[in-house]
C-alpha cells in the first residue's frame, strides 16, 4: 500500500509543478492542431449546414475555425471521425424519413439494425435546412 501512495504523491507533486510553470519530469501529451475549417469545406457543406448536420452550434465552429477555441473531447473525436469519413458519420445521424432511401445509398444494413417488419432504421442522409429553405415558414 505504501508504494501506490508513494507513486500517487509522485504524480501530483510532478503534475502541481507543471501546473505552476515549474521545470517537472511530467509528460504531456498535447493535442494536435485541427484545421476545422479544412474539414467542413472537405465536407463541401456551409457553417450552417455543417452546424446543423453535426449538432454543433453554428458560433462554436465559427470560434473553432477562428482559431479562438480549440475542439476538445468527444467533439474533437468527432471531427476527426467526419474527416476521415463523413458520409458514415453522416448515415449514422441520420432519421428516418429524411426522403433518401437506404437502398439507393448503396449500403445495407445488418438485420440487428432492421426493424421487425425488415425496413431499414438508420441509413439515411440528414436533411440540411439552410436559410434560403426557410423562408415563409414559421421557427420551430
Amino acid at each position: 500500500m505504501g508504494s501506490a501512495f508513494e507513486s500517487i504523491k509522485q504524480g501530483l507533486t510532478e503534475a502541481i509543478a507543471h501546473a505552476s510553470g515549474q521545470l517537472s519530469t511530467a509528460v504531456v501529451h498535447p493535442p494536435q492542431p485541427m484545421n476545422v475549417k479544412a474539414i467542413r469545406k472537405h465536407v463541401g457543406m456551409t457553417q450552417i449546414e455543417f452546424a446543423a448536420a453535426f449538432g454543433i452550434s453554428v458560433s462554436t465552429l465559427r470560434h473553432w475555425e477562428r482559431g479562438d477555441r480549440i475542439p476538445r473531447g468527444p467533439a474533437r473525436v468527432l471531427l476527426c471521425v467526419v474527416a476521415k469519413a463523413p458520409r458514415a458519420v453522416l448515415s449514422a445521424l441520420a432519421t428516418p424519413g429524411d426522403g433518401e432511401d437506404a437502398s439507393a445509398s448503396g449500403t445495407e444494413e445488418p438485420e440487428s439494425l432492421q426493424g421487425t417488419d425488415g425496413e431499414a432504421r438508420r441509413g439515411r442522409s440528414p436533411r440540411l435546412t439552410t436559410a434560403s429553405s426557410r423562408r415563409g415558414k414559421p421557427r420551430r
